[in-house]
């Protein structure tokens, strides 16, 4: 035992990983899971077409929490593959025993200290071979990190005198048709073991995934950073510097329904693979729609709007294309001018928003009826001649019907307007 004297500028700090290190697997498993390490394995999308580069950099004010130091740019610079057209909507159900029992076994071992662990390359296997007890290692599973824990002792200085090993963890994702899932309260494994792969810990939700037989258009990763570039991210960052983003790809958000149920959402997933844990997620779903009644007539025309989104919105933003606007789901609006008019409908859910923009949808004419008149120049000269008629017709007609007729003593035409 070391004397008082000898205690002066040295500080013996023992961080047993306890109730801390507990609660950092859960928070792994349920709401952070598989973020963690470079051991995450990169597919490609299927069906996805050739792939893009993007190096673009945008400001990170509207991303970043409101803390003393937040991002200052968000630096993407990597290889995507181009959107998929469609992605098929799963449903995710879990019984009421996984939710209450998360800790599949607990060994009292754990906490003690170990002399030595297996390596990061000999972990995954034996953390398979442990899984054989508890249903085996799904087949959509996928290596997310390897992470060793220890406590250690350590000067004031900061440096390490001693190590005291606990557990080697192994994680695991979950993948679907190559998309990995994330956020929200998705899908993960994860063993723990010691001395001679000794299974300490396992942690394990993975929920029965069923087709709902529904697939939804997704927009593209350019448009997704074109959201993020407006703040819309379902989660913010809450750290410094500016934040490099090297690894752009599609993949599911479970997006809970009740306690029981959820669904999986596209997501665009812009990771750094360089900083860990550091990820932000994108609502890839196309879901707002609309229709009008009526879409043709004299003005003034009233005109009922009816939002067909699905994905269950909650807010709604109506551009008439004449300047006004409104936020009620169902609205009426009067055109009292003639022309042509586009609508755009952004509406909100949960997990961020979509457009839907219909060019020249509504069409408004004038009340009176057209009067037609026009010019042409030249009205005379030898054959063949070329001549450019000018409509010059009252009361803004929108559609014409021009008829070019010959006789024996003249040339003459005539205009129609409908």
């Amino acid at each position: 035992m070391l004397r008082g004297e000898e205690m002066k500028g040295v500080m013996k700090l023992i961080i047993t990983m306890g109730g801390i290190a507990l609660i950092c697997c859960a928070i792994l498993l349920v709401l952070n899971y598989g973020q963690f390490g470079p051991l995450e394995k990169e597919q490609p999308i299927t069906n996805a077409g050739t792939l893009t580069w993007i190096n673009q950099t945008i400001p990170a004010q509207h991303i970043a929490l409101q803390l003393q130091m937040p991002y200052d740019n968000i630096v993407i610079n990597a290889t995507v593959p181009e959107t998929p057209n469609t992605v098929v909507l799963y449903k995710g159900t879990v019984s009421d025993d996984d939710l209450n029992h998360l800790r599949k076994f607990e060994s009292p071992n754990l906490m003690k200290d170990k002399r030595s662990l297996p390596s990061e390359t000999e972990a995954p296997a034996l953390a398979a071979r442990a899984l054989e007890l508890f249903g085996g290692l799904p087949n959509d599973a996928v290596l997310a990190s390897i992470f060793r824990s220890e406590a250690y002792e350590q000067k004031s200085s900061g440096e390490i005198t001693a190590r005291y090993p606990k557990w080697i963890s192994v994680s695991y994702n979950r993948e679907i048709n190559g998309m990995i899932l994330t956020g929200g309260d998705r899908d993960g494994i994860s063993v723990d073991l010691g001395e001679n792969g000794e299974l300490l810990c396992i942690r394990k939700l993975w929920r029965t995934i069923e087709n709902t037989g529904q697939t939804v258009p997704v927009i593209p990763a350019q448009a997704a950073i074109d959201k993020m570039q407006k703040g819309e991210t379902i989660h913010k960052l809450q750290s410094s510097n500016d934040l490099f983003i090297d690894s752009i790809r599609l993949g599911y958000y479970e997006r809970k329904k009740d306690i029981r149920e959820s669904i999986l959402e596209p997501v665009w997933i812009f990771k750094s693979t360089t900083i860990t844990g550091v990820e932000l997620l994108v609502y890839a779903r196309q879901f707002a729609n609309f229709t009008a009644t009526p879409t043709y007539g004299k003005a003034p025309l009233t005109v009922t709007f009816t939002d067909t989104s699905d994905a269950s919105p909650t807010k709604w933003n109506w551009d008439f294309g004449d300047g006004t606007t409104s936020t009620v789901q169902n609205p009426q609006h009067t055109y009292t001018t003639a022309g042509s008019y586009n609508v755009s409908l952004r509406a909100w859910n949960d997990l961020g928003s979509d457009t839907m923009e219909k060019a020249g949808y509504i069409t408004v004419r004038n009340p009176a009826s057209p009067i037609a008149s026009f010019t042409a120049t030249p009205t005379s000269g030898n054959a063949p001649l070329a001549v450019k008629f000018t409509d010059l017709s009252a009361n803004g007609p929108l559609a014409w019907e021009w008829s070019f007729f010959v006789c024996d003593h003249c040339n003459y035409s005539r205009s129609r307007l409908l």
